[in-house]
């Protein structure tokens, strides 16, 4: 830890790479790591004019945040967001920017608790504009971040609602991509388990014209999960349900019933709805 606060980059970058691989270990690691006082001076690397030495910084504390709750939420008070959004620049190199998509979606994992209202809100817009970028790899840790937030409650579910995150989500659904396609399909879905109003923006951004194809996709994780989300809209008002039947995706939910077995469950609860 004290190689880190010495000002020369190649010990600071050698210190932050050792950080790194122990973070990674256990849990007991991690919180060595902590109670060394590495994080903050993790963070103020984070800014450091030696692009290498901040992104291997910020792998650091990628491997914190994303061993708990717990780690996740003492990183965020100590500041992590502004100094972790900041180095989001036009000339960003593509390896730091899958990185900090990275990080941005271990921010966003946990449930109990789900993360602090105010940090969401200061990723959110970020979140919005990264899902539009054209990397593949980081595309699919923002929707995985999306996915977290989402499966945190309808409070959660709301703010990423109100974000407008919804109308970039739905066309992913499109993608061949499974990297991108499965949490997408998780993102949708969880948001459909929220209440009818929050069913109905998924909808009206025209989720149920992509359900159809995905319900006959080469992977039978991705069959499943869309015919789980199919259920969730089905438990839905009167009128989300027949904009399911108005989508003619009852046919290919009744051909489920050969597949997958746990296709075939939610295809039922689909159907029961």
């Amino acid at each position: 830890v004290g190689g880190i606060s010495i000002f020369m980059p190649t010990l600071q970058y050698e210190a932050c790479w050792a950080l790194t691989n122990i973070a990674s270990g256990t849990s007991e690691h991690t919180k060595a790591v902590i109670q060394c006082g590495a994080v903050p001076l993790l963070i103020k690397l984070l800014s450091s004019s030696y692009r290498h030495v901040a992104s291997q910084a910020l792998w650091g504390l990628g491997n914190i945040i994303g061993d708990s709750a717990e780690c996740r939420d003492y990183v965020i008070s100590h500041g992590v967001i502004g100094p972790l959004l900041s180095r989001i620049t036009a000339d960003i190199p593509i390896e730091f920017m899958r990185n900090i998509a990275w990080v941005i979606s271990n921010l966003c994992r946990y449930r109990q608790p789900p993360p602090p209202f105010h940090a969401v809100c200061e990723l959110l817009p970020v979140i919005a504009q990264l899902i539009l970028h054209e990397d593949t790899a980081v595309i699919s840790d923002i929707c995985w971040a999306v996915t977290y937030l989402t499966d945190s409650g309808n409070d959660q579910i709301q703010l990423v609602a109100d974000s407008g995150l919804v109308q970039h989500i739905v066309p992913l659904l499109k993608s061949d991509r499974r990297k991108v396609l499965m949490p997408a399909i998780r993102a949708i879905g969880n948001i459909v388990t929220g209440t009818d109003e929050q069913t109905q923006v998924c909808i009206d951004c025209g989720c149920l014209t992509h359900f159809a194809r995905l319900l006959s996709f080469r992977k039978e994780n991705i069959v499943r999960e869309t015919a789980w989300v199919v259920s969730n809209v089905t438990a839905g008002n009167e009128a989300q349900i027949q904009a399911v039947i108005d989508a003619e995706l009852v046919p290919p939910l009744l051909v489920l019933q050969e597949g997958d077995y746990r296709a075939q469950k939610e295809a039922a609860w689909a159907v029961c709805n």
